[in-house]
């Protein structure tokens, strides 16, 4: 069986951004790779990548008025490829029809307003910011990021979609606060991503049915009635896994979590740990060199690259730290005394770029 989670799911006005998972009181300033960090709302990095978007999300909305953000409800960063922000904020009608020469600053707010969430995605090496999506209760819009890894149309007659969809049907409509049973109608539009696996992002009607969750019904039997939820979700499918679960459920693994290497592949882990050996070494307090001895054991996760979490032998040499080349360290083989190491690792390699994020050997 596949491994196949939700990362996100949207309906109109109810937002669901699984995590791992963080208080909705709690502003964390602990790091996490690749995981979802909330976030301070007056966040400037995030204020700088979203207030210039604001002209941008203002023209899709249907209205003949100009609106302005409001307010900030909630903000979220990820590090993956770069960093994207989830904002979920208050975009309101003001009294400025689009079109007209008034400044932006006379504007008043007036008229209805609009819970809506929006996605930005920055990689500041490209001088690339783009709007991935932005929902407003029915408006839902989804750029096709022009950028590698970014997102591709597919049918909506998708059959690996459609099945990634369908069988997570039941926890979707688990996260609707709702007593009654919700069945998707129909799929509006749908997009692929690869990312360590196929990421799928699809509009559907997720609409009420006859059926109360609280009885036991046949799903087929449940006839549709009352009213249609326009929903996003965002699936992601990893064929090689053995497991379908929901990321951030309580239910079994997290999608992107923490997974337990087979010694058979302890080699794989090898070059990162001799490319940052000399970090490492510098860290031990001993005038004498050490080197890498053995893996004693490796878990891996996949977050915008792999983190690496290994425990390892650290072996101590006669070479002395002053006293030797870096082109002598390869003769440093004779290990006199073993410490058991830890290293957390975090490597991107298409970027060349290794960091050692958390090192520590017992006494």
């Amino acid at each position: 069986m596949k491994s196949l989670a939700i990362i996100l799911l949207l309906c109109c006005s109810v937002i669901f951004i699984t995590e791992a998972i963080v208080s909705e009181e709690t502003v964390t300033e602990e790091f996490m790779p690749g995981g979802l960090h909330r976030i301070r709302r007056n966040d400037l990095d995030m204020l700088k990548a979203f207030l210039p978007f604001e002209r941008k999300m203002d023209q899709l909305m249907n209205s003949t008025k100009i609106h302005r953000v409001v307010r900030i409800r909630r903000a979220y960063s990820q590090v993956v490829s770069g960093i994207k922000y989830y904002v979920d904020f208050d975009f309101h009608d003001t009294n400025c029809l689009k079109g007209s020469a008034q400044h932006l600053i006379s504007c008043k707010i007036t008229g209805s307003n609009h819970n809506c969430h929006a996605e930005i995605w920055l990689q500041p090496w490209m001088k690339s910011l783009a709007i991935i999506l932005l929902l407003c209760c029915s408006l839902i819009f989804i750029t096709e990021a022009i950028m590698p890894g970014g997102l591709s149309r597919i049918r909506v007659d998708d059959r690996e979609m459609i099945l990634s969809l369908l069988s997570l049907e039941r926890k979707m409509d688990h996260l609707l606060n709702s007593p009654k049973i919700h069945r998707i109608v129909r799929i509006r539009r749908a997009y692929s991503q690869v990312v360590s696996g196929t990421k799928y992002y699809v509009d559907f009607d997720f609409h009420e049915t006859n059926c109360y969750k609280a009885n036991v019904w046949h799903l087929s039997s449940c006839r549709i009635i009352g009213y249609n939820h326009v929903c996003h979700a965002e699936t992601w499918v990893q064929p090689w896994k053995a497991q379908v679960y929901v990321f951030g459920g309580k239910d079994g693994p997290i999608a992107g979590g923490i997974s337990k290497t087979s010694p058979d592949n302890f080699h794989l882990v090898i070059p990162t740990m001799i490319a940052l050996e000399r970090e490492m070494d510098e860290k031990m307090n001993s005038p004498f060199i050490h080197r890498v001895n053995k893996i004693k054991d490796l878990k891996t996760q996949v977050v915008a690259g792999i983190r690496y979490y290994v425990k390892f032998d650290f072996g101590r040499t006669s070479c002395l730290k002053n006293a030797t080349t870096a082109d002598g360290i390869s003769q440093c083989n004779d290990v006199t005394k073993i410490r058991k190491c830890e290293a957390d690792i975090w490597e991107q390699a298409w970027l060349d770029k290794r960091d050692l994020l958390n090192f520590k050997c017992n006494k």
